[in-house]
């Protein structure tokens, strides 16, 4: 595992290094949650075989020496994205798994439903992200309240399968994409999480950081 070791001097450029060096792991994550739903739909084993191999060598985010008091809290939130970043890796490892194990079935007909689920999923942790390194209030507020639309969209996959699954034959390519279903699932509340802490470091008064925060918190953990 290759770590990302960042010391905190001085405010504001060090923390300008900081969220550009957080994008390395955001980036990869969504990579690798695309191959892996890709080596699911086209049973491509050498593609699961990567993503699984790559993770191996991600990268982590620490931050060495003491965080001026005024930069602490953006220091916290990137510590927490880059630990949410981690797990969604976790989940497209998962994913990868799945895909080796489904390589001798038949592509089945949730294709376009593993896609459109895996979008929402990544458009949330790539907007939380996106909103803490421009400081976008708005963004992070709106990705935080988007979290309702997956599931609409984990249901229309939910009955796709459970329709193959009527094929007696079929019930364990069923059982595995269930799994994958979920993995989406836990990828987009990791996300809508990753807003809730955005919202809470841009916050400024009020209650609602602590609010923000907590939701955040507790869906990470």
């Amino acid at each position: 595992m290759r770590a990302l070791i960042h010391r905190c001097h001085s405010f504001p450029d060090e923390l300008s290094e900081l969220t550009a060096e957080l994008l390395d792991p955001a980036v990869a994550a969504q990579v690798a949650l695309s191959g892996a739903i890709e080596a699911v739909v086209t049973r491509d084993a050498a593609r699961a075989a990567t993503v699984i191999a790559q993770h191996t060598a991600r990268m982590t985010l620490r931050v060495t020496d003491q965080p001026l008091a005024v930069d602490v809290r953006i220091v916290r939130a990137a510590l927490r994205i880059a630990a949410a970043c981690e797990r969604v890796s976790d989940h497209a490892v998962s994913i990868a798994r799945s895909a080796q194990r489904l390589v001798a079935s038949p592509p089945v007909a949730p294709a376009a439903r593993l896609r459109a689920l895996c979008r929402h999923a990544r458009d949330r942790l790539s907007g939380a992200v996106d909103a803490y390194v421009r400081g976008d209030l708005a963004r992070a507020q709106e990705v935080a309240r988007a979290n309702e639309a997956v599931a609409p969209l984990r249901r229309a996959l939910l009955r796709t399968i459970l329709r193959v699954m009527e094929d007696p034959g079929l019930i364990g390519v069923g059982t595995e994409l269930l799994a994958v279903s979920g993995h989406l699932e836990g990828v987009a509340e990791v996300g809508t999480a990753v807003a809730c802490q955005v919202v809470a470091l841009l916050e400024e008064t009020g209650t609602e950081p602590l609010r923000w925060e907590a939701a955040g918190h507790a869906a990470l953990n």
